[in-house]
């Protein structure tokens, strides 16, 4: 039976030349595949940190919108829409008015959407729906160097008296 068997010595003799060409060919067919493989897990690491900056940087801006939301929400119509910028005000040290006082504040915050955004900048749009009007704030800054990107919100100013 020993003689006879699949797995006899004469089975898996082959000559030397052929199997190294073998070998090598299963080398680089191997090296290949990993090559392709490392390629792929880096371009995925790549997608994945600029998904995390575009998060933080979606943070940031819904941030820098609700401050300012916030500071608008108690502001008069009459008062919002005589706003006049750029500002110049310096109302941490003087007395300052109402207006110049907002002024002030915007102008705090679209520096601050330039220090926390790449090329940031907040604009600020009043619309008058019914009795009602709508302070629009739109928050921008640039992705990737060249895509621009925006967040958006709008609060309700209160009535004049």
């Amino acid at each position: 039976m020993s003689g006879n068997s699949f797995f006899s010595k004469q089975a898996i003799t082959l000559p030397a030349q052929q199997l190294m060409g073998s070998t090598l060919t299963e080398v680089l067919i191997t090296v290949v595949i990993l090559n392709l493989g490392m390629l792929t897990a880096a371009r995925m690491l790549n997608d994945s940190l600029h998904l995390l900056a575009d998060s933080r940087y979606q943070q940031r801006a819904i941030r820098v919108a609700a401050d300012l939301t916030e500071l608008l929400s108690n502001t008069h119509t009459s008062l919002a829409s005589s706003i006049s910028t750029p500002a110049n005000h310096n109302c941490e040290y003087s007395i300052c008015s109402p207006q110049q006082f907002l002024e002030h504040n915007l102008q705090y915050w679209n520096l601050r959407a330039t220090q926390l955004l790449p090329d940031g900048s907040i604009s600020l749009e009043l619309q008058t729906r019914g009795e009602q009007t709508l302070a629009l704030i739109t928050v921008r800054w640039t992705r990737h160097g060249s895509i621009a990107t925006s967040h958006r919100t709008q609060t309700t100013l209160l009535p004049d008296l």
